[in-house]
């Protein structure tokens, strides 16, 4: 069982590679050989089908016993298999008309099983319930009563319309994850083994360390940075955060405050442009915008939340300073080699300028620069080295999203066949008509509660269903409508009771997680106002004319620092008075 362990363990990495490679391959497409001979719907079959078998696979220990390792084995084998069925259904002239034949309805229930089994695997348990009980409830709920009740439909169609249906297992969200947003993720791993990584987080310093409270604000600007690059707010924890954190403790800071500090951090590299987290992929999608418009909307209120922590850093520092300010004594250097690290990032840039309409093909740019600058800064021995851990990294990143992102199709095909999402869409609007703010505040609520335990992908492509277009039946405007429920997407990583970015920074300090989220709540306020702002004034997502964008930016800016001085002037009084009362005898 050992040597069949290790094998499995090495088919696990060259799936790993493969779940990369695929996507990479798909967009640059040499010769037009892939798009001639496969479809969309092979191709995202494919990579889910890698998926499964990686997740299978990867959990193979030597230690584990004689069924653990059969079972696994065995369950990689029937998904290879069922995979290749699905291809070949989808290439054949038969792949339009779905029939509930015996052939089908075994393919249907053999994905649902193995996907939801490697859902719990790579999401959890509390994930894998969430999608059990939504296909439990899209079943069940045609025997419900009165307005509740969905159109009838047989068990045999249901568990086609899951798999072969618009949505479901292999249905848009798989699609869009398989087709965009991996290439991006595979950016970030790339990035992070080439150490590019390092060069970050030394500029962040350099901007940062004759400042007030230099610790956190580079903290606040490397996780940033680190973040929208990563594209995940709880990995991106736990690498920036190894440093910064003790950064920030050496400065003053308590455990509970440094990982609230990183958590908010963290989470803030999710809604910086370009990439953030991936999300703009995912909106461009829903909203028929071009992905340009999305990341240069997301500038401004990404800017505003960056200085907002900046002075709260300032004002956070201004009592718990180790050193006289807390500024950085000796910070690192930069040598020229390392402006090679810049390569990926310029990359993406460029190729989003000229070639906006293949968002993806400027993530493939990206990586081939990565590899070429990791070879200049490097050397090749250095960099082949520094490679050896892709198949385990890409694998973990890709394989577990790629995963989550079928089960979450299945959430989208519920919703839709119960008429569940219209009818949470109408009520939002009944609301709407008696109360915007009450209605933007239930639907930020309900943002959070389903992001429970979810990455903030999944998250968005949820309540871009569920809660976007009530806000847009208001008169909200789409973008602005989205990019409400994206923020609060986001924000479920630091909101109790789950708050994966504050649980991964918890661990890293000691600090108990209720501590450390009331910090990150403290700290990151802004990201709870900001939503509520880009409704309000949509002219900071560069929505109306120039003169109503003009004004909305001012009227922000203007409010924001009044009520700023407020709050320092109500401090310094509060302050005063406690000196006069400990001046008495």
């Amino acid at each position: 069982m050992t040597r069949l362990s290790e094998a499995g363990r090495v088919l696990a990495g060259a799936t790993g590679v493969l779940l990369l490679l695929v996507p990479v391959l798909w967009h640059l497409d040499p010769w037009r050989m892939l798009s001639s001979s496969a479809n969309m719907e092979q191709f995202a079959t494919t990579e889910l089908t890698l998926a499964l078998v990686y997740v299978f696979l990867s959990r193979l220990r030597p230690e584990g016993g004689t069924v653990w390792t059969v079972t696994l084995v065995l369950a990689a084998a029937v998904t290879a298999f069922v995979g290749v069925m699905m291809v070949r259904h989808y290439g054949s002239a038969t792949a339009h008309f779905i029939l509930p034949t015996p052939r089908n309805i075994a393919l249907a229930l053999a994905l649902a099983g193995l996907t939801l089994t490697a859902c719990w695997a790579a999401s959890g348990a509390h994930f894998g319930i969430l999608v059990g009980g939504f296909l439990v409830l899209g079943y069940a709920m045609q025997f419900a009563g009165g307005s509740l009740a969905s159109p009838p439909i047989s068990l045999e169609r249901y568990a086609l319309y899951l798999t072969f249906g618009g949505e479901g297992f292999l249905g848009n969200a798989l699609r869009v994850i398989s087709d965009v947003v991996v290439v991006y993720i595979g950016f970030g791993v790339v990035v992070n083994l080439i150490g590019a990584t390092r060069v970050i987080e030394t500029i962040a310093i350099l901007a940062t360390r004759r400042s007030r409270g230099a610790a956190i604000k580079v903290a606040v600007l490397s996780s940033a940075l680190f973040g929208t690059i990563s594209g995940s707010a709880t990995s991106n924890v736990m690498t920036s955060g190894t440093f910064s954190i003790a950064s920030m403790r050496k400065l003053g800071l308590s455990g509970a405050q440094a990982g609230g500090v990183e958590a908010v951090a963290s989470t803030l590299g999710q809604v910086i442009p370009p990439i953030m987290g991936a999300a703009a992929f995912l909106m461009a999608d829903f909203t028929g915008l071009p992905y340009l418009t999305i990341a240069g909307a997301a500038l401004l209120p990404a800017l505003l939340s960056v200085m907002v922590l900046f002075l709260c850093a300032d004002r956070m520092a201004a009592g718990v300073a180790a050193t006289p300010g807390g500024a950085i004594e000796t910070p690192p250097k930069l040598v020229r080699r390392d402006l090679f690290y810049l390569l990926p990032i310029i990359g993406v840039f460029v190729t989003l300028l000229l070639r906006s309409d293949n968002v993806a093909l400027a993530g493939v740019s990206g990586m081939g620069l990565g590899i070429v600058a990791g070879v200049l800064r490097n050397g090749v021995a250095q960099t082949l080295q520094q490679f050896r851990a892709l198949p385990a990294r890409a694998g973990r990143a890709i394989g577990n999203l790629v995963v989550t992102a079928s089960a979450l199709g299945c959430i989208m095909a519920v919703l839709s066949i119960t008429g569940v999402d219209v009818l949470l869409s109408m009520k939002i609007g009944q609301l709407g008509e008696t109360s915007l703010f009450l209605s933007l505040l239930l639907s930020g609520l309900a943002a959070i509660i389903l992001g429970t335990g979810m990455a903030t992908s999944g998250v968005y492509i949820v309540v871009a269903i569920m809660l976007a277009p009530g806000l847009v039946k208001l008169g909200i405007p789409v973008l602005s409508a989205h990019m409400f429920v994206f923020y609060f997407s986001v924000i479920s990583m630091i909101t109790p009771p789950v708050a994966f970015a504050v649980l991964a920074a918890s661990g890293l300090t000691g600090a108990g997680f209720y501590r450390t989220a009331f910090a990150a709540l403290r700290f990151g306020w802004i990201l709870f106002l900001i939503p509520f702002l880009i409704v309000y004034f949509p002219g900071l997502l560069l929505i109306g004319t120039a003169q109503a964008i003009i004004s909305d930016i001012a009227t922000v800016l203007a409010s924001g620092a009044a009520l700023w001085l407020a709050a320092r002037a109500a401090s310094a009084a509060v302050r005063a008075a406690r000196r006069h009362a400990l001046s008495k005898p």
